[in-house]
């Protein structure tokens, strides 16, 4: 597996904890399946290469994630089935950033994933745009932090005025 973490620039820095990209290889496969120990965050997930299928035993609920995901954080392990050179760029982000980004509590998402055009279309729009077009991960990344600081931008001028 190539796992590699990418930081955010430090004007965004409160609202990213890291990106990641992970690719799976032949030799990294055991079994049928691996487990996501949850770390208590909440993840966009854009699959660059292929998709995977989440399930998660304890809500008897399986999803496929493809495309782009968010991922809220979850609570208990979860089996994921992949194909060798599946490849993915996820955006850990850090508590309160979806609130602040998107106007919408964390209590309000009940669903294992949400396909990210729901609640951040115009990121979603763009960066599917440059992942449909095998734009390279830096490229990608350049295009998260730009919309990330526009509107966190936008969101701290609306505080101010309120």
């Amino acid at each position: 597996m190539d796992y590699k973490e990418y930081r955010p620039p430090t004007e965004i820095a409160d609202l990213i904890e890291c990106y990641w990209t992970n690719t799976l290889h032949p030799e990294d496969f055991n079994q049928a399946y691996d487990y996501i120990i949850p770390d208590r965050s909440t993840e966009a997930i854009f699959m660059l290469k292929g998709h995977y299928l989440r399930d998660d035993e304890h809500q008897k609920d399986r999803h496929l994630v493809e495309a782009c995901s968010l991922v809220p954080a979850f609570h208990q392990a979860v089996k994921v089935y992949q194909q060798p050179h599946t490849t993915c760029l996820g955006i850990r982000f850090k508590p309160g950033a979806i609130t602040r980004l998107t106007g919408v509590s964390l209590a309000e998402l009940d669903k294992p994933t949400y396909r990210l055009q729901e609640l951040m279309p115009e990121m979603a729009e763009e960066t599917m745009d440059k992942v449909l077009g095998n734009r390279p991960v830096p490229e990608l990344i350049e295009s998260v932090n730009r919309w990330v600081s526009s509107r966190k931008k936008e969101a701290n001028a609306n505080h101010l005025l309120a």
